[in-house]
């Protein structure tokens, strides 16, 4: 079995290449590909396949589709980061040209453009759909957000508390009747930019506003960058902001992506590096699963139902789009595992997996949250010394609590005033919390997006801006 490794911004993905959808890549083998002791190492998986040899291609333009997944083995519908690495793949194996292409996903069919083998690449990543207002508990404390949809569930929670100190090293806990299928919830600070936030200190050349984040994605853990949960904070800091449209400077652990905001869409900049490629062992392979990976025939049906003819053209040797010596070529078919007889539902490895993240997001939170608002709270006032018998456990934090107790409330009430400010400022109306609502209108001296018949050409527009300020400036070099 054949795979590539890449990352962008440090969020890192194995690749598989599977043209004609005939590998059955099940959660436990994603989980141990991506473990980074005993497998490859990555944040999530990435499966290269034709968009007609997936049910989830069905009505999708684009050639081809990226069935991403969570490092956890469980189905995401969008990974920005991850189309940033797809299309970078899709051009150095010969499976498609430099320039703007079409790919499918399971929020739609995203718009990218890859200029060269060096350059940014852009991504058409829509608009933000807004939507109500949450608190979540990160790391002990609670962050009060945004949430906002990138055709994956995001929850933005502004902070001055700087997030480098905040503690994501345990899954945030969030209410699962907001977001039943789970949330990426991002932590952020507004460094310039802001006249409210960040008076006086002025955005990077370039930009609107300057902004750092981390991360914690569900399924995966944190990471060190998420392209969609980027261009939902730039989309609400630039609203916190007072502007409804913008380029913004994005800081994430790995790096730095740009987010440019129109009143039509919102457009994901940044680099995408491939680092290698490989085989798989086949008896690690079977130890995994069990005898190998079952492989099933590319499904007739879903090509009829699409009305698209059977492509018999090899995945190896010259691409189809004429590159002759492509760096990652997929494996040849010969090389895949012998199929297995065919299941009767063969396409359900590929969506069953759907409902099981759920229940582990939401599953112990219910449990945990009845003692926290039960009828417990009542006697809890009057048995004082239980609060007091509780830091023990902590170490030596007790004794220094009490000659310092003024401090944590202060500190408190200052988290909790920037992050209501942050919210008043985010909000569309003073009570407004509406789920679907639309992007706020441009203000005049705005200059309008373009209509969606030339938002290709503004795309295209876009990266050879960008490239001529990578050309321009003196402190960013070739990247590897």
């Amino acid at each position: 079995m054949p795979f590539a490794k890449g990352h962008g911004t440090e969020n890192d993905f194995v690749i598989v290449p599977d043209p004609d959808g005939v590998l059955d890549i099940s959660p436990q083998l994603v989980r141990a590909l991506c473990d980074r002791r005993a497998g490859i190492g990555a944040d999530g998986l990435l499966r290269v396949v034709r968009t007609n040899r997936i049910p989830e291609g069905l009505g999708l333009d684009g050639e081809w589709f990226m069935d991403y997944r969570n490092g956890d083995g469980s189905i995401a519908e969008m990974c920005g980061n991850g189309s940033r690495v797809f299309a970078r793949y899709l051009v150095e194996s010969g499976l498609a040209r430099p320039g703007t292409m079409r790919i499918a996903t399971r929020a739609g069919t995203k718009l990218v453009v890859v200029p060269d083998e060096r350059s940014d690449i852009t991504v058409d990543m829509g608009p933000a759909v807004f939507g109500t207002e949450a608190v979540v508990q990160v790391g002990g404390r609670p962050f009060a957000g945004i949430a906002v949809s990138m055709g994956n569930p995001h929850l933005v929670c502004g902070t001055a508390l700087p997030v480098g100190d905040i503690d994501l090293s345990s899954a945030p806990e969030f209410d699962p009747g907001l977001f039943p299928t789970g949330v990426n919830v991002e932590v952020v600070n507004v460094l310039a930019g802001d006249p409210r936030t960040t008076p006086g200190v002025p955005a990077p050349e370039g930009y609107d506003l300057h902004v750092r984040m981390r991360v914690y994605e569900r399924g995966s853990g944190e990471t060190r960058s998420c392209g969609t949960g980027a261009c939902a904070v730039a989309a609400v800091a630039l609203r916190s902001a007072g502007k409804s449209t913008g380029r913004v400077a994005v800081d994430v652990p790995g790096g730095r992506v740009s987010v440019t905001v129109t009143t039509a869409t919102t457009l994901l900049e940044g680099p995408a590096v491939l680092v290698g490629a490989g085989r798989l062992a086949p008896e690690w392979v079977a130890e995994i699963t069990g005898g190998g990976i079952p492989a099933t025939p590319p499904s007739m049906v879903v090509q009829a139902e699409q009305g698209v003819p059977l492509d018999d053209e090899a995945p190896t040797g010259p691409g189809r789009h004429g590159a002759t010596t492509p760096r990652y070529a997929p494996a040849d078919p010969a090389d895949w595992p012998t199929p297995a007889p065919p299941r009767p539902t063969p396409v359900s490895p590929a969506t069953a997996p759907r409902p099981a993240p759920a229940p582990p997001a939401a599953g112990p939170r219910p449990a945990s949250a009845p003692p926290a608002a039960g009828p417990r709270a009542t006697p809890a006032p009057s048995a004082a010394p239980r609060p007091a018998s509780a830091p023990p456990a902590a170490g030596p934090r007790p004794a220094p609590a009490p000659s310092a107790a003024p401090r944590p409330a202060a500190a408190a009430a200052a988290e909790r005033t920037a992050a209501e400010e942050w919210l008043e400022s985010a909000r569309p109306g003073a009570n407004e919390r509406l789920i679907s609502m639309p992007p706020p209108p441009a203000a005049p001296d705005e200059r309008p997006a373009p209509p969606p018949a030339d938002r290709a050409a503004h795309l295209r527009a876009v990266a050879d801006e960008a490239a001529h300020r990578a050309q321009q400036s003196a402190t960013v070099g070739p990247r590897a």
